[in-house]
C-alpha cells in the first residue's frame, strides 16, 4: 500500500506540474490571439504564424491536463444510472467501464506513440507558415496519453486497496 502511496505522490507532482505549464499555455495561446487580432483589425497587418502556433499550444494544454483533471475527478461524467442501479450491478458496471478505459487508453497511447515515431522517422514538417518539425509538437501526444493511463491505472488501484471501490461517488468516470 506504501508503495503505490508513493507513486501516487509522484504522479500527483508530475500531473500538477502539467497543468502549470498547461496553465501557460492558455495565457500564451490568449497573448498570441489578442495580438494576432490587434494586427489584423488595428493595423491593417494580419500574420500567418499566430493561428497554427496557438493550434500547437493548444494541443499542448489539452494533452498535458487531462491526467491531472482525471486525477482530480474534475472532468465531465454521467454517472446517474449507476445510482439508480442496484449496488452489485453498478459496480459490475464500473469494473468494466475501468476495463474499457484502460484498453481504450492503451490503444490511444499507442496509436499516438506510432503517429509522433513516424513523424520522427520520415522527418515531416507542418504545412504551415512555421514549417517546423511535426515530432517537436507530437511528443506531447503520447506523453500526455501515456501520463493518463498511468494515473488511470493508479487511481483504479488505490481505490481497490483503499475499499472505496464501488462507493457511488467513485464508481465511473
Amino acid at each position: 500500500m506504501k508503495l503505490f502511496e508513493n507513486i501516487y505522490a509522484v504522479m500527483s507532482r508530475i500531473n500538477s506540474g502539467a497543468v502549470i505549464v498547461a496553465g501557460w499555455g492558455i495565457i500564451a495561446i490568449m497573448a498570441i490571439t489578442s495580438y494576432s487580432v490587434i494586427m489584423r483589425y488595428a493595423f491593417n497587418s494580419p500574420d500567418t504564424w499566430s493561428y497554427p502556433l496557438a493550434a500547437y499550444l493548444l494541443c499542448f494544454v489539452l494533452f498535458l491536463a487531462t491526467a491531472h483533471t482525471l486525477q482530480h475527478n474534475i472532468h465531465v461524467r454521467v454517472d446517474f444510472l449507476l445510482m439508480v442501479l442496484p449496488r452489485k450491478v453498478a459496480i459490475c458496471l464500473s469494473a468494466i467501464a475501468d476495463l474499457l478505459s484502460t484498453l481504450f487508453l492503451s490503444l490511444f497511447a499507442w496509436q499516438l506513440f506510432r503517429l509522433f515515431s513516424s513523424s520522427l522517422e520520415r522527418g515531416r514538417v507542418d504545412e504551415t507558415t512555421l514549417g517546423w518539425s511535426l515530432a517537436a509538437v507530437q511528443w506531447v501526444l503520447p506523453v500526455g496519453a501515456v501520463m493518463m493511463l498511468a494515473t488511470h491505472l493508479l487511481l483504479v488501484v488505490m481505490r481497490v486497496l483503499k475499499g472505496e471501490y464501488g462507493k457511488t461517488e467513485t464508481v465511473i468516470y
